[in-house]
Formats: C-alpha cells, sequence, structure tokens
C-alpha cells in the first residue's frame, strides 16, 4: 500500500522536476565533503572577482545619521521571535541546531528581522546606531559559521530571502559594505543563480527569480547584469503559469499569494530604482494579482484560511494592497509602511493616500481560483471550490473540498482550522485532513469488523507536503436570485471504491440567514456497503451555546449577538454531538505556534438510502424561522420572509431553484 501512496504522489510529478531534485540532493550530499576550493569552484564558479556596488540603486532607503566604524564585538544575546517562538541566542550565535524545528530555523537564516529593524529606525531614527551594530554582527557571525553548502543557510530558499534582506540592509546603512559581506553576498548569488528550485517550483522557485534580481542589481558588472536578465525572463514566464486568470497563485493558498504579490512588487520597484525596464507582462500580472487580494478581503482586513495559510508569516493584506496600489496607478487606501514608502520613493512613484478610498462590499466569484466569498450587509460567507493544488505541487494542499466559513461584522461564526506547523506529525496530519474543515468526511466498515470505522479524506494527504491521490471539484456555479446569493459545486474525491459517492454542496446568503446544503450520491455504491459520514462545523472559539436536540438547534451568542444553528435533513438514527472546547480536540490556529481550543458541531450518521440531504440553517439575531420536507431526492425548505428553497437530485446532478 506504501508503495502504491507513492506511485500515486509521483505520477503526477514531471520528470524533469524529479530529475532535478534528485541532482540536487546528490550535490547536497556530495559537495561538503569535497576540499573548500573545489566546491566554491563548483558551486559558485570560476570567478571569485567581486563587482563593484552599482550607484543610485534604492538610494531612499538610505539612513542619514552620523556613526563611528562599525564595532563587531559581541553586544550581548540577540532575541528572536519566529512562528509565536522566542529564543535568546548568544555568540556565537548556534544557527543550525538540534533545539530548534526546521521552520524556525529556516527562519533564522531568512534574516527577515532586518526589515523590522530597517522599519523601526525609519520611525525612530535614534536607535539606527544599535540597530547597524545588530544587524553588521549578525551577519558577520553567519559569513563565519556558513561556509559555502552548509545547510540550512545555503538551502536556495534560505539563501533567496537572505540576499533580499541584506541588500535592503545594505542600501540603508552604506557602512555594512565591507568586503566580506560584498563579497560573501555576491558569491550566494553566484551560487543560486546555479542552484534554482526547479525541482521544488511555485513559490520557491519566484524567491529564487527576486533575490536574482534584487541581488543582481546592486552589482556593476557584465555577470552581475546576465543574472538579473535571466531571471527576469524566468520569472515573466513563471508568472504566467502560476498566476491563474482570476489573479490568484496557483497554489491557492492566500498567505502564499501575498508573498508573491510582495515579492513581484519588490521586483518592479527595485527595476525601476535601478533605471531598468519592466516587462509589460509583470506589470499586467500584478493588477491581477492586487485584484485577487482585494476581492477576498474580508471586513476584519483579513482573508480566508484557505490551504497552508496562517496570519503573521505574510505582510498583511491591508499592508500589501496599499503599498501595491501605486505600482499599479491606483492611490493607497491609507499610507503604507515607511520601508515599503522608500522603496517607493526609490522608483520615483508617488504613495500618496485617496482622499476617498473605495470599500470591497461587493460578492466575489473567482472562478479560475475555485474560490468565492459571499458578501450581503455584515454578513460574509467564503466558500472554497478550488482544487487542493496544482498536480505537479503538492505541498501545501488541504483536503478542503467544499469547505466553508461564515463571519458576522469581520468576527469568524464557522471557521476553519488553519495551520499551525509545518513538521511531520499528528497536528500536522490532523490540520490537513478532511475532519478538520468544515466538510464532510466518508468511511465504510472495516475489513471484518462492522463497527468500527475509520474516516478518510477526500484527498490522500500524508507526510508533511505529500499528497497522493486528488480531489477533483466540479460543478462549479453561482447566482444571484434576489435576495438570495449562492454558489454550489462538487468534488470526486469519494468517487473511489468503497464509496462511488459524489459530494454536492449549495451555499446561499439572504438577509441575516446562511443555509448549506449538502447531497451525498452513493448511487453507485454497492447495496451491501454502509457508507458512513460524518459532517464537521468548527466553530470559533468566541462562540459559546447550548444545544436543544428538537428541533436540532444550536443557540449562542457572538459579540453579543444572538445566533441560531439548526440542522436539516437529520434522521432518528443520526447522532449529532455539539463538543466542548474540553471534548472536541478541534483548534482554531491562526498563527504558526497558536491554538485555540472551541467547540465543534458534528453530525454522523449513514447512506440510508443511497442517497443522503443534509443542511445547517444559520439565522443571526433570530432564529432562521424554516421548515424542511424531505422526501424521495427532494428536498423542499420554507423560510418565513424569505421564500421556499427546493432542491432536486435528478440524473446524477443537483438543482436548486428559490420560489416567493
Amino acid at each position: 500500500m506504501h508503495l502504491v501512496r507513492w506511485y500515486r504522489t509521483l505520477r503526477d510529478i514531471p520528470t524533469r522536476q524529479l530529475v532535478a531534485r534528485l541532482n540536487f540532493e546528490a550535490k547536497k550530499t556530495v559537495f561538503p565533503k569535497l576540499p573548500a576550493k573545489l566546491t566554491q569552484k563548483l558551486s559558485i564558479g570560476q570567478s571569485v572577482y567581486t563587482p563593484s556596488l552599482k550607484p543610485n540603486y534604492l538610494t531612499k532607503l538610505a539612513i542619514p545619521f552620523q556613526s563611528e566604524a562599525v564595532s563587531n564585538l559581541n553586544l550581548g544575546n540577540y532575541e528572536f521571535t519566529f512562528l509565536n517562538e522566542t529564543r535568546s541566542l548568544g555568540h556565537p550565535i548556534p544557527w543550525n541546531s538540534p533545539d530548534y524545528s526546521r521552520l524556525w530555523q529556516f527562519n533564522l537564516h531568512y534574516f527577515d528581522w532586518i526589515r523590522e529593524d530597517l522599519e523601526a529606525v525609519y520611525q525612530n531614527p535614534p536607535i539606527a546606531s544599535e540597530k547597524l551594530q545588530k544587524i553588521s554582527h549578525c551577519i558577520e557571525d553567519w559569513i563565519t559559521a556558513n561556509p559555502a553548502w552548509s545547510f540550512d543557510g545555503w538551502h536556495p530558499y534560505t539563501t533567496s530571502l537572505r540576499i533580499v534582506n541584506w541588500t535592503f540592509a545594505l542600501r540603508a546603512f552604506p557602512q555594512l559594505a565591507t568586503p566580506n559581506l560584498l563579497n560573501s553576498l555576491w558569491q550566494q548569488i553566484c551560487f543560486l543563480d546555479r542552484n534554482k528550485e526547479f525541482f521544488a517550483g511555485g513559490n520557491h522557485l519566484l524567491e529564487n527569480l527576486r533575490a536574482l534580481i534584487v541581488g543582481g542589481l546592486n552589482f556593476e558588472s557584465s555577470q552581475a547584469d546576465h543574472i538579473v536578465r535571466k531571471a527576469l525572463a524566468l520569472l515573466e514566464k513563471q508568472i504566467q503559469i502560476q498566476v491563474l486568470e482570476d489573479g490568484g497563485h496557483y497554489e491557492l493558498s492566500p498567505m502564499y499569494h501575498l508573498l508573491m504579490l510582495n515579492l513581484v512588487g519588490e521586483c518592479v520597484v527595485c527595476l525601476r530604482s535601478a533605471n531598468d525596464l519592466v516587462p509589460p507582462k509583470i506589470v499586467s500580472t500584478l493588477e491581477q494579482m492586487l485584484s485577487f487580494v482585494e476581492a477576498i478581503r474580508l471586513t476584519s482586513g483579513q482573508y480566508p484560511l484557505w490551504n497552508d495559510c496562517a496570519y503573521g508569516i505574510a505582510p498583511t493584506l491591508d499592508t500589501t494592497r496599499d503599498w501595491i496600489r501605486p505600482l499599479c496607478d491606483k492611490p493607497s487606501i491609507s499610507a503604507p509602511p515607511k520601508l515599503q514608502t522608500r522603496l517607493l520613493q526609490s522608483a520615483q512613484i508617488s504613495c500618496s493616500a485617496a482622499d476617498n478610498p473605495a470599500t470591497q462590499n461587493l460578492t466575489s466569484h473567482l472562478a479560475a481560483s475555485g474560490y468565492h466569498v459571499l458578501r450581503q450587509g455584515d454578513l460574509e460567507v467564503a466558500f472554497d471550490g478550488a482544487a487542493p493544488c496544482p498536480k505537479e505541487l503538492p505541498p501545501h494542499a488541504h483536503a478542503d473540498c467544499l469547505s466553508i466559513d461564515v463571519y458576522w461584522r469581520g468576527q469568524p461564526l464557522i471557521i476553519e482550522t488553519g495551520t499551525s506547523q509545518y513538521g511531520s506529525g499528528p497536528i500536522r496530519n490532523y490540520e490537513r485532513s478532511t475532519c478538520a474543515h468544515n466538510a464532510i468526511a466518508l468511511s465504510a466498515p472495516q475489513a471484518g469488523d462492522k463497527t468500527s470505522r475509520r474516516f478518510e479524506d477526500q484527498s490522500e494527504i500524508w507526510g508533511s507536503f505529500r499528497v497522493g491521490r486528488k480531489a477533483r471539484p466540479f460543478g462549479q456555479c453561482w447566482g444571484h436570485d434576489h435576495p438570495w446569493q449562492w454558489v454550489q459545486a462538487a468534488h470526486d474525491g469519494y468517487q473511489r471504491s468503497p464509496f462511488q459517492t459524489t459530494h454536492h454542496r449549495w451555499v446561499g446568503i439572504c438577509d441575516h440567514r446562511v443555509v448549506i446544503l449538502d447531497h451525498l450520491d452513493a448511487s453507485r455504491a454497492d447495496a451491501q456497503s454502509a457508507i458512513g459520514f460524518r459532517s464537521h462545523f468548527h466553530l470559533a472559539p468566541e462562540f459559546e451555546g447550548s444545544f436543544t436536540p428538537n428541533p436540532h438547534q444550536l443557540w449562542g451568542k457572538l459579540e453579543q449577538q444572538p445566533i441560531y444553528l439548526e440542522l436539516i435533513g437529520i434522521e432518528p438514527a443520526d447522532q449529532v454531538d455539539i463538543l466542548s472546547p474540553e471534548e472536541s480536540s478541534s483548534w482554531y490556529a491562526p498563527e504558526f505556534g497558536r491554538r485555540l481550543p472551541r467547540s465543534l458541531l458534528r453530525i454522523e450518521g449513514s447512506m440510508q438510502p443511497n442517497s443522503r440531504f443534509l443542511g445547517l440553517a444559520i439565522g443571526i439575531g433570530e432564529p432562521p424561522h424554516l421548515t424542511w420536507h424531505l422526501q424521495n431526492h427532494h428536498l423542499h425548505l420554507s423560510l418565513r420572509d424569505q421564500g421556499d428553497i427546493n432542491c432536486y437530485w435528478r440524473n446524477a446532478e443537483l438543482s436548486t431553484t428559490i420560489s416567493y
């Protein structure tokens, strides 16, 4: 079975990508064992000559202050906080330690904290000397402790982020331009040029290209210019592959989309700062990506946590929007941070805020991505009709097809689990599973045991970043039958033995009501098989409620607003559980390293007869006031003052009509 799973995982990955992975792993194993000079020649190239710095590049980043020569004496311990975990590190800094998680160690090598320090200096110039000493000391210590091909410091991904951050530091503090730093920076650029992550692709490859453009523009030489030209041509090609027609990044994670939008924006401002030509396709793609961000922005200023996604990793949505808009000849909604403002000024771009900023309060249907955000007044519903991932790039996929989030006045009511870690183990496995999302998982009796069940994922999630069999969404459509807005889709993740089941979901909003209707069609399943289902609705940590079994209704409050949840299609044999935070083992992970316990509404039953209608109606402020009737393949809902909803299952298709 393990070999079959490997086959289903690898069959979608192009041969050239697999070969690139083998090549990289071979070099990673062999090169560190070779003599240092040979390793340098093979990984960096023949030339050890470091070009001179290009003048008039990112000049507005410069911090004007008088300081003495930079001292690299030990200034005491440095405190670093990544992924909500803080460590105090002494001298010499232990750059690679078994005490760190892999992702925390990667963050240490990124030097992303330089951006925060520069922002602090722009806000408070008297601390410039202190920050300069820290940046200089840490850079020199890193150079001493991390020779070429020592990992994780020389992983192409950590190298990419570090090149950009050192470039910004160097241009902000010209005092850093020592031969040691410039030699190291140039060698890292040459190394990265020879070791791009074609084996990973996706956001990793785009990070490589940004570093080669932003870092390469630092230097004045034909070799540096050649590196920049190659990277720019490849960036133009890759964004046409990786950015979908609706502007979404194809890894289908808002967090990575924001990272990539900032990445493309930094390439544009650095090219313009160097008086270099920006290809029109890159500018138009930037505008598309900005439109996607504005479309998924929630009232709170946040975004849905689809796939691998957490807050606090990428710059915030509003920060990103406000500094990218001037690059697209649009006024900012509010003033960008000082670092981004100075980047824009270096490219001679005005970043004044709009007098009367436009607000986004319209329903968004992003068909190419498969994401939808229904909006009406204070109510927002995010619907995931997307594929789990690109076929060849599964690391950040979750088994979450047709999952939904519900927000009221910017506060979540029903909310995704999120992502709290990347390390392998039960937490990672759960957060990627169908049961961790507001979706339906199926089970079949275990061999030889008719009472034991194991609920399986829509997509074959395994390991930390692998996916075998992938669910495919289909039947995506939407409409606006005043006053109802609705969207529906289905997926084929359970159209396999022994389930032979299709899951369709319809979601509609009207006034202060949300209706979620699920149809499970197991008509092709073995008549002897009792297919089990488990529907999950993970409630926000702030929601506290009480349950009444007849009618099946949950009542509670959110921000002092009464909330009513009423179940539809429940049969006597079904088991309905309202699990408290202490009982549910469910959590909300808005950030890495942070998990908040919360309640879980769980409905469990079986497919009797061979298809099932299920539903949930939510009323804000008052109960949904609905009655429902189920007969054969027809579900009829009647909602007071809001008409009737009729769902029909006919010829393997779900049809929904609204009448008044």
